[in-house]
């Protein structure tokens, strides 16, 4: 079994190789790959420096960056680091463990008490909440779950949940995406934790509440009417069962 752990990344200097450093420490066995998308630091020498396995793409956006990573890179499990620094992974030997238990999907939940301590920002703090209270609503299957971190950037599947994955999305929406994919088609969703930590120095996040909040909003709503309307073909993988397989 292969392990492969994805990163995309932007501008990322101040914390790549920290991110790369703490993924050789608890999955040794995996090989990392880094997409820039499109630095104007030096976050691709620097990841090349430490083991890194760097891979170049334009089009901005994780959404865009992670797809260029899924097409371009094949094993039997993938992991989705951010490379921000701001997750804990000393749970990766688990997330794998769970993906080879039979999961299809390993999310790992921020834990509130970290994210709320670090986030002062109001619309960060209670954003996510309120995101999966939607989904919840909307989507009757996933009322199973007590909480899903639908916008962590930490997570783990299988190839055969990959590779059925349209990945349409360009931008923050990718998480949102995947979740609701995960959750329609009845996948195997598991579970971990992990501390979420304060941006370094200056690094600056990508992600802009006004503006990609009600891009995921607008996501989850157009994922329900299709829903409805029976218009989600290219995400159903059985489209007889409506299950994952």
């Amino acid at each position: 079994m292969t392990t492969a752990v994805l990163i995309p990344a932007r501008n990322e200097a101040q914390t790549i190789q920290k991110v790369i450093r703490r993924v050789q420490e608890n999955l040794p066995h995996t090989t990392i790959y880094v997409c820039d998308n499109n630095s104007s630091d030096n976050t691709s020498n620097l990841a090349k420096e430490v083991g890194g396995r760097v891979l170049f793409y334009s089009k901005k956006g994780k959404g865009a960056t992670l797809r260029h990573l899924y097409n371009n890179v094949d094993s039997d499990i993938y992991f989705f680091v951010d490379g921000d620094d701001q997750y804990d992974l000393s749970k990766l030997k688990d997330m794998e463990d769970l993906i080879l238990s039979g999961n299809d999907l390993v999310i790992s939940n921020r834990k509130l008490k970290t994210y709320y301590n670090k986030n002062n920002n109001l619309l960060r703090k209670n954003g996510n909440n309120y995101i999966f209270k939607i989904i919840k609503f909307l989507f009757p299957k996933a009322r199973q779950y007590e909480n899903i971190d639908v916008l962590s950037g930490l997570r783990a599947c299988n190839r055969n949940f990959l590779s059925h994955f349209p990945a349409k999305y360009d931008n923050f929406e990718v998480e949102t995406e995947m979740t609701i994919y995960a959750i329609i088609n009845n996948a195997k969703i598991a579970f971990t934790d992990c501390d979420f930590y304060k941006r370094k120095g200056s690094s600056k996040s990508k992600l802009y509440p006004f503006i990609d909040g009600p891009k995921i909003l607008k996501t989850i709503f157009i994922f329900f009417i299709k829903y409805k309307l029976n218009l989600l073909n290219d995400y159903i993988i059985d489209k007889n069962k409506k299950q994952f397989v």
